[in-house]
């Protein structure tokens, strides 16, 4: 009886959503902000699946990693890794496919119900929201500087 007691608490306490505190200076913001992990498109602000606009895969899930698409075939072009969401803040660890195959790191500022994007670097693929902060917090990355969503 106890140990089946143990499991149900440790699959009540596994479930609790996964935070992590990011400084996001080196993304030029100057501000700490905390983050929710999220694994689903579905999970993040309307203002930025107003941008997404069905051109965003889950996890797993196909997207046209490549430029050659079977005839009628329809893919997202970009396949959601792990996004981090605050109340100003959304970071979006994503792959692009197309020409080229590779992953990108997004930080979009909540204003309102408009999401500008203020940072996009290049980021080899991430397996969760601490090696993302990892990667932020070593300072390398890069904006390419060009802000096209």
């Amino acid at each position: 009886m106890k140990s089946i007691l143990c499991l149900v608490v440790g699959c009540a306490a596994a479930a609790q959503p996964v935070q992590v505190s990011i400084n996001l200076a080196p993304l030029g913001q100057p501000v700490r902000e905390t983050f929710t992990e999220v694994r689903l498109v579905k999970a993040l602000p309307a203002a930025i699946m107003k941008q997404i606009n069905g051109y965003m895969a889950d996890p797993g899930k196909p997207f046209a990693a490549t430029d050659s698409i079977p005839a009628g075939e329809k893919l997202p072009g970009r396949r959601l890794t792990v996004a981090g969401v605050s109340p100003r803040y959304v970071l979006i660890h994503y792959e692009q496919g197309g020409i080229a195959h590779y992953w990108r790191l997004a930080l979009f500022k909540i204003s309102g119900d408009t999401a500008p994007l203020v940072f996009l670097a290049d980021l080899p693929a991430q397996a969760d929201l601490a090696a993302v902060k990892a990667v932020i917090d070593a300072g390398k990355l890069k904006d390419v500087g060009d802000h096209r969503w």
